[in-house]
């Protein structure tokens, strides 16, 4: 009786190791699954702060640009508007004719419309760069709040297996201790037999005498 007792605890141990070591299983797939999500998470941050830096920089050419755009075509202002005398007096009095009058003025204006353009251009540019910057810029931040939330999510599966780990090391151990109480009242209950049997067969010896 106390060995068929034994043998259902036993059971019973052995369909505790079978869902501990289920238990570890799982959770080794789950954060293998993070692991991989994780290095795919960090390779796009990589990526944003890439894209990021490399819009600061062309932030940066673009303010350059506008800078010598403004510069130089402050210089010309300077230069064509001397002693404060009106640009069509002087071209008028430095023409040879009117023809070239004509043309200059005409050069004058696409010019400053060139330059117009080109500013606008520039300050156009400098939005949509801006705009990309921003956006990656949030991205960023999600994949930075994503990869601290499933990180710790992969210590939370960590300390879990860790846990069912040590709750398997105790029901092996006390698997295996079971195992060796059997084996011993198996051997001793085969003993008693024997020894019940060898008093039977000296009774019935002592008796055929």
């Amino acid at each position: 009786k106390k060995i068929r007792s034994l043998e259902e605890k036993s059971k019973v141990q052995q369909k505790n190791e079978s869902e501990s070591l289920e238990l570890v299983d799982t959770y080794d797939r789950k954060a293998s699954l993070l692991r991989q999500l994780i290095s795919r998470l960090k390779a796009e941050e990589r990526r944003l702060q890439g894209s990021i830096d490399t819009t600061r920089v062309t932030l940066q050419t673009l303010d350059h640009q506008l800078a010598f755009l403004k510069d130089h075509y402050a210089r010309y202002v300077r230069s064509i508007y001397r002693s404060g005398r009106y640009l069509d007096l002087e071209l008028l009095l430095t023409a040879a004719s009117w023809n070239q009058f004509a043309i200059r003025s005409e050069y004058l204006r696409r010019f400053t419309d060139q330059r117009r353009r080109d500013a606008q251009h520039i300050a156009a540019k400098t939005r949509q760069v801006e705009s990309s910057q921003s956006r990656a810029q949030r991205q960023l931040n999600e994949e930075r709040r994503l990869i601290a939330e499933k990180g710790a999510e992969e210590d939370r599966l960590a300390s879990l297996a860790a846990d069912r780990r040590e709750v398997l090391r105790r029901i092996r151990k006390d698997k295996k201790l079971l195992g060796q109480q059997i084996q011993r009242q198996q051997r001793a209950a085969r003993e008693m037999e024997q020894m019940i049997a060898d008093l039977v067969e000296k009774d019935r010896i002592k008796k055929e005498k």
